[in-house]
């Protein structure tokens, strides 16, 4: 006992160093990478002396060496008879706990692999994450084979189509939207758990565990793997390991200065965490934004890979069913290809997402891909000019997914490439009772919300179905807070201002220009009148009635003011 207690302290110790020399310039890989492996060795030392007949084995964040201060020891024991071994394995969790390891455990038979393959997914995919520790080496490499074995063609698409229900699921719970205020960094869309899920997609698709390397983090190996088989540009890889080091890094700190597995990044939080990273006292606005870039990045390679995933396992369709869309795109399975292999010009680019709004579809891996190289060129090719905006304008015309559409092209960097001002938008803060999202975000779930109507039977469906300009509309939504990060007081007024430079750039005719300016300096006008004035107040109704020059104009802000 006195050896254990020994071992207690010079791991405690070790520990308390290792996090309190964490700081916002320490690498988030080598801290996990450190503390995984002062764990590992600790358990090795425990069990020196000890014998058994089973495997011990890492899993989880702590198999993918990427524990965080306070995540859980996840420790799996595979036992050939776990009635044999029961004795043995209450000892060595005991030694465990009492030598500092406080760790959780399961104790797996070889039977489980069948048994859980078809009746708890995320049981089952804990099993793909182990690495051994100590014990019964044959027995688990015997597992690892037994485990690829289990894996055929009927399984895996199984296996993908729970996956993809699986992160419908979680995004329903904890956010669909890597631009929520106070995400979870590990579970909201953009956190860890996205990146985490295509690395089980992918090593079931392939049957390939990604456990082998010893010196290098799961998520390394994985980032390694895509940028080998070319399943993304090398440019987007080194996005996606500096993205996901960041929230990784984000979530430990988190850690660290609650003492708890903390995964809410709350408000204050984001304030302490600022300052950790070397930001000024007023610019919580920068550092947010790093994090909603790197938070978008892991969102839209996870959603890409997912949605490959789908199309190959879960609805294929023949390549004979494809048609094509012009002389440069053909679409499949509502997936929209590109043909080439060359640099996308403007008009490509906003054709195919003319293509895409019209098919409700979405793009393959290497058409995005080649979308996002052209934004990088954005300000050379000069995509602001009026005869760039045709397609554009036609997609605002749609009477359906328009939301939708450009919430794709901000997530590709296309909306803030063509229109800077909005550009200013992504990452932009405003904690506050009508906002959960950054400016950008809800921006575009208002155009969202006015489109749900057009399939509901209400007062509000009937007037958004009697609309017949959706482009007004639309862009009168799409602008109405483009000067906030210029100015949040007063942000309606040089807002107008800011929509008729921007209307006049794209090449819209006066009349549209003042509808939309209208629209947009008014926006807060009805909300104000509701719930700060009189209404039982004749002169508060006849101010309000001659603010407009037509029903439209009513009808409108009523609707900009419902979404």
């Amino acid at each position: 006992m006195l050896r254990l207690l020994e071992i207690k302290k010079g791991f405690l110790k070790e520990r308390e160093i290792l996090f309190a020399e964490y700081n916002g310039k320490s690498d988030a890989f080598e801290f996990s990478k450190n503390y995984s492996v002062l764990i590992e060795d600790t358990i090795r030392i425990i069990l020196a002396n000890k014998k058994f007949n089973f495997a011990l084995a890492s899993a989880g964040s702590f198999s993918r060496r990427e524990l965080s201060p306070y995540s859980d020891i996840d420790l799996m024991i595979i036992s050939e008879s776990i009635e044999k071994d029961d004795a043995d394995i209450k000892e060595v969790i005991t030694s465990l706990w009492d030598g500092g390891i406080e760790a959780s455990h399961t104790v797996r038979e070889l039977s489980d692999i069948k048994k859980y393959l078809s009746t708890d997914l995320h049981t089952f995919t804990q099993f793909f994450e182990t690495r051994f520790i100590n014990g019964d080496v044959l027995l688990y490499n015997k597992w690892n084979t037994q485990l690829l074995d289990s894996i055929n063609d009927d399984s895996k698409k199984l296996l993908i189509t729970n996956f993809v229900e699986d992160v419908r699921q979680r995004h329903e719970k904890y956010g669909d939207s890597p631009k929520m205020l106070e995400p979870n960094v590990k579970m909201s869309a953009g956190g860890l758990r996205d990146f985490q899920s295509i690395e089980w997609m992918m090593m079931i698709s392939n049957k390939q565990l990604l456990n082998s390397q010893h010196e290098l983090t799961q998520a390394e190996i994985f980032i390694n793997h895509l940028k080998k088989n070319k399943l993304t540009t090398p440019a987007e890889c080194k996005r996606l390991l500096e993205s996901y080091k960041l929230v990784l890094s984000i979530r430990h700190f988190l850690h660290i200065i609650t003492k708890s597995k903390t995964d809410r990044f709350e408000f204050l939080n984001q304030i302490k965490l600022a300052s950790v990273y070397g930001y000024e006292e007023n610019d919580l606005m920068s550092f947010m934004k790093n994090y909603f870039a790197a938070a978008n990045i892991i969102f839209r390679v996870s959603h890409s890979i997912i949605k490959k995933f789908k199309v190959e396992f879960v609805n294929p369709v023949p390549d004979s069913l494809s048609y094509d869309l012009d002389e440069d795109f053909y679409i499949k399975n509502k997936v929209i290809f590109l043909k080439k292999n060359e640099q996308l010009t403007l008009s490509d680019i906003f054709r195919v997402f003319y293509y895409r709004a019209y098919h409700n579809a979405g793009f393959d891996d290497h058409l995005r891909t080649k979308i996002i190289d052209a934004t990088e060129d954005a300000e050379e090719n000069n995509w602001s000019q009026p005869d760039s905006s045709v397609f554009f304008r036609e997609i605002l015309k749609f009477p359906r997914n328009v939301g939708a559409t450009l919430s794709i092209m901000n997530e590709l960097g296309v909306l803030g490439a063509f229109l800077p001002e909005f550009g200013d938008l992504n990452g932009f803060m405003q904690h506050g009772v009508y906002h959960c999202y950054t400016a950008d975000e809800h921006t575009l779930i208002t155009i969202k919300n006015l489109e749900k109507l057009s399939n509901q039977n209400s007062a509000y469906s009937k007037l958004y179905n009697s609309i017949k300009d959706k482009e007004i509309l639309n862009l009168a939504l799409l602008l109405h807070d483009i000067a906030k990060p210029i100015d949040i007081s007063g942000h309606e007024i040089i807002g107008a201002e800011m929509t008729s430079s921007i209307m006049i750039r794209l090449g819209y005719e006066e009349e549209e220009i003042d509808k939309v300016c209208f629209l947009v300096k008014n926006h807060l006008m009805m909300e104000q009148v509701a719930f700060r004035r009189n209404l039982n107040d004749a002169e508060t109704l006849n101010s309000f009635a001659l603010k407009f020059n037509s029903i439209e104009e009513l009808d409108l802000l009523y609707l900009i003011t419902y979404a």
